[in-house]
């Protein structure tokens, strides 16, 4: 049938009718021909690959999908604002690192020590981000405990005071073994966190001798901030006072003003334990001084008023202390995100005051209600509430509640992470020893005092104490006269 259409739309349309039989396969041929050079094109043409796009890998392969699945699922409404700090910590470290990659003008020394800043930060992050979904599972406040410890990321931004820090050196194989230290530093302090007190010493003290050998100051300063607390809560004080020590020195000759810091704060607190008020109040001066220099969050001074409030419940000064645990707790109330433990460490060093000052039935009603609020925190088997049991079963004591003091010791001992032979259990021991013989469980009071006789000396009052108590009974007792003994 002929073509109606007009002339125009013919000419029109002729450009988008298909190709007659006759030139089919020369335009495939042709196109067959062409397709290499197409390809050869497009990557000519396509946007070559972002370096910096990358930088993100290493923290995304700490908080993954999975990991962030596992979490949520075991934390449910509870923890959709932990979530929220993870991913908060996350978005602000890539931001950060990526931001360093991109940034013209920055010349190479800083750009290795603001590197190295964030490495260090990612450390620390890794195993608490991995423990929200990792075993065994964390109750929500120990989760946010896990959260309130992410390191603070803005003395990575600060490249003078970065400057200062001791640089790493410069053989591989040192700076690799530096690293992995740094790394194991980490897990040990999360394991810790976790409540596994005695393993996370075992950590350490394995960690030991390949610290000292590196002998590279920012890790040796961190070391012994995390060895001391831990050592702190098996019961090794003077171990836990020589790394504090130690950690102070290596902090400010490294150039690491925050974990010389924390280590003014716990050598402060060990002071006031001694009773030493003047040495107390020393470093609680130096421990201002860098809390201004290092621009250290609030957090940490709230930690200072605490532990200047327990030095002088320990010196005696019942009233002075209540006032500066009141601004503690001020201080923490005022946090963003306080820490679960803090609350409750305030309140039982509030009843340790009240009971000084011969208070002991409110002194018991308030340390109840601290383990009460730790054990919700933390969970009924942390190791942690030993020492709050303690405190509540001395003022139970106090007021005469005998049997409940008892149910406080039996409980504290159980949880208390340090040796059989340590001065604060065998303390505990010669008060149920005097609980039992104020029920009249006289038997049960002399086997317990012979017990306690046959792996250590107890300390200061508590020996006094054991000795009238076996007079009383008719009991020779004897202790060991070398230290060494109090150890299993």
């Amino acid at each position: 049938a002929p073509d109606v259409r007009p002339r125009e739309i013919i000419d029109l349309l002729r450009p988008l009718a298909p190709p007659s039989r006759r030139w089919r396969g020369a335009a495939a041929f042709a196109g067959a021909l062409a397709l290499p050079a197409g390809i050869a094109l497009s990557l000519r043409s396509s946007p070559a690959p972002d370096p910096c796009a990358s930088v993100a890998q290493a923290v995304q392969a700490a908080w993954t999908p999975a990991v962030r699945g596992v979490a949520a699922e075991r934390l449910a409404e509870d923890g959709a604002e932990l979530l929220a700090r993870a991913d908060d910590w996350v978005r602000r470290w890539t931001d950060q690192r990526e931001g360093l990659c991109r940034a013209p003008g920055v010349g190479e020394v800083v750009r290795a020590a603001r590197e190295l800043c964030l490495h260090r930060a990612l450390q620390a992050a890794r195993p608490r981000l991995a423990a929200l979904g990792g075993d065994p599972p964390l109750l929500v406040d120990q989760a946010r405990a896990m959260l309130g410890g992410l390191p603070d990321l803005a003395p990575c931004e600060d490249a003078v005071a970065l400057q200062t820090r001791t640089p790493l050196p410069e053989d591989p194989a040192l700076r690799g073994r530096i690293d992995r230290a740094f790394a194991a530093v980490e897990e040990a302090n999360a394991r810790k966190i976790r409540g596994d007190f005695a393993g996370a010493a075992r950590d350490v003290q394995a960690l030991r001798a390949e610290v000292l050998d590196l002998d590279h100051p920012p890790l040796s300063a961190r070391y012994g901030v995390v060895a001391g607390v831990i050592l702190l809560l098996t019961g090794d004080r003077d171990g836990a006072g020589a790394d504090f020590q130690r950690a102070y020195a290596e902090g400010i000759a490294g150039g690491d003003d925050r974990d010389a810091l924390d280590a003014a704060i716990e050598l402060l607190h060990l002071a006031g334990e001694r009773g030493d008020l003047a040495a107390a109040e020393a470093w609680a001066s130096t421990a201002r001084a860098l809390h201004r220099r290092s621009q250290a969050p609030a957090e940490r001074l709230a930690t200072l008023e605490l532990a200047l409030g327990i030095s002088y419940v320990e010196g005696g000064r019942a009233e002075q202390a209540l006032a500066t645990l009141d601004r503690a707790a001020e201080a923490f109330a005022k946090l963003e995100h306080p820490h679960p433990t803090m609350a409750t460490t305030v309140n039982i060093n509030r009843a340790r005051a009240l009971l000084a000052q011969g208070r002991a039935d409110e002194a018991a009603s308030v340390a109840d209600a601290a383990i009460a609020a730790q054990d919700e925190a933390l969970g009924l088997d942390h190791p942690y509430t030993a020492g709050f049991l303690a405190v509540a079963a001395r003022a139970h004591h106090a007021a005469g509640h005998f049997e409940r003091a008892l149910q406080r010791i039996e409980r504290s001992l159980a949880l208390d992470a340090s040796p059989p032979g340590n001065p604060r259990r065998l303390g505990l021991r010669v008060l149920r020893a005097r609980a039992l013989h104020e029920l009249g469980r006289d038997d049960a009071a002399r086997r317990e005092l012979q017990a306690l006789a046959a792996l250590g000396r107890p300390e200061g009052e508590d020996e006094s104490e054991a000795r009238q108590l076996a007079r009383r009974l008719g009991l020779r007792l004897a202790f060991p006269t070398d230290p060494s003994d109090t150890r299993p």
